[in-house]
């Protein structure tokens, strides 16, 4: 199974330190190292820089955090045509990073199982509002460790 991992997902892993969880950081290095992990290069510019473990971890592995292709770069146009409200205007005027759109695509074009840890809210422009639409199967750091058959 190959996910693309949304910058939330891995935020909340913040606190599941690698000295206290360390069979967990082995086995997510591990599926970084094989390709099965992977995200794209919106969510490296949420997430580095911040100071902390994660930022860290990400700087660390940033070859996992891909340059989206001409197919999804379309499909960005078609959901932020969609979802203008996907960028919201502070995001806009400070040239903040927004990652959702990118990951959505990342998703939708490699048949990718998209973790992210924001909920379906109903009328909501959240990732699980938009992969309902446009098909993309998502589920949440949990599901995720389920899905892996993890037991610490």
């Amino acid at each position: 199974m190959k996910y693309v991992f949304d910058s939330s997902a891995l935020i909340d892993l913040k606190h599941h330190y690698p000295e206290i969880f360390p069979s967990l950081w082995n086995k997510l290095n591990e599926l970084a190292e094989n390709g099965q992990l992977i995200s794209v290069k919106e969510a490296y510019n949420e997430i580095s820089g911040r100071g902390d473990f994660i930022s860290e971890w990400t700087e660390k592995n940033s070859t996992i955090f891909e340059t989206p292709n001409q197919e999804e770069i379309e499909i960005v146009t078609g959901i932020l045509s969609k979802h203008p409200e996907l960028i919201k205007k502070e995001s806009f005027n400070s040239g903040r990073p927004v990652a959702d759109p990118f990951l959505i695509a990342k998703a939708s074009v490699n048949n990718l199982i998209l973790v992210t840890n924001e909920t379906y809210i109903p009328n909501a422009h959240k990732i699980p509002n938009i992969c309902t639409e446009f098909g993309v199967q998502y589920i949440n750091l949990k599901e995720f460790m389920e899905k892996e058959e993890w037991r610490f």
